[in-house]
């Protein structure tokens, strides 16, 4: 049993040091992937638990964000008190779409995990944040380089 756990062990430090993920989104920005963290649960010191989305995010929000020299579409659907969401960008000459994992959250802002599922050639994993900037807005981050950023409105 100790060895089993000993080899499980190994592979994933050596998996960990080897990342094939190069970022990109319609610009081919160069981002490695972002891994989901968990939060620790305050009342009980030995379980731990994933933050979830805020009520004031919870809805479908879309808008133009822009990744110089690109702009493009960003459409994102999260639900109050889930874990994760979804994600979906659309270009002129492209499109591709992916699963939000949150990994912090505050009232006014969500830290998620972006793990692209469609259109892997053409858009990356990463990290977004969004922040809300009112009842109908939220201003959103994609980190790469050069940053994409843009507003986006509830639908």
């Amino acid at each position: 049993m100790v060895a089993v756990l000993l080899a499980l062990l190994i592979v994933r430090l050596v998996e960990g040091g080897q990342s094939t993920t190069h970022g990109k989104l319609s610009a081919n920005a160069d981002h490695p992937a972002a891994t989901a963290s968990r939060t620790p649960d305050t009342t009980s010191p030995s379980l731990s638990q994933s933050p979830t989305t805020p009520a004031a995010f919870g809805g479908t929000w879309s808008g133009p964000v822009t990744q110089p020299p690109v702009t493009y579409t960003v459409t994102i659907t999260l639900t109050s008190g889930q874990t994760s969401g979804t994600i979906a960008y659309t270009g002129a000459d492209f499109s591709c779409s992916g699963d939000l994992s949150l990994t912090s959250a505050t009232d006014t802002t969500m830290t998620l995990s972006q793990g692209i599922v469609v259109g892997q050639s053409t858009c990356s994993n990463g990290t977004v944040t969004v922040t809300l900037s009112g009842p109908d807005a939220i201003g959103f981050s994609f980190q790469s380089h050069p940053a994409a950023v843009g507003t986006l409105t509830r639908e």
